[in-house]
């Protein structure tokens, strides 16, 4: 029995029109053998500047979720690994720029 190689479909991307870009501080994650979850999500504080001494204090931390993804356990730890990678070219290429 002979397997014949097909053409690789092509894939056309498309930006979906709720497409935004959005700036996060961090991330929570949990991987679990049912799914894998990626949480973003942005700070923002409340502060108030003290009269008599001028100084700012924070009064509060204001943690504010803004996308929660769900995958297969499959595809998180693939995307873990591409981000690992991704990582270590950065690192690289920094290190690279010091010499």
């Amino acid at each position: 029995m002979t397997v014949k190689s097909q053409p690789a479909t092509p894939i056309d991307t498309i930006k979906d029109p709720e497409f935004k870009t959005i700036m996060i501080d961090g991330l929570f994650g949990d991987l679990n053998p049912e799914r894998g979850t990626i949480t973003f999500f942005y700070d923002s504080s409340d502060i108030e500047t003290i009269a008599e001494t001028g100084e700012i204090r924070i009064k509060k931390i204001y943690r504010h979720l803004i996308l929660d993804l769900r995958m297969s356990p499959e595809k998180w730890v693939s995307i873990a690994r591409w981000m690992g990678q991704q990582a270590d070219y950065y690192e690289n290429w920094r290190r690279e720029q010091v010499k």
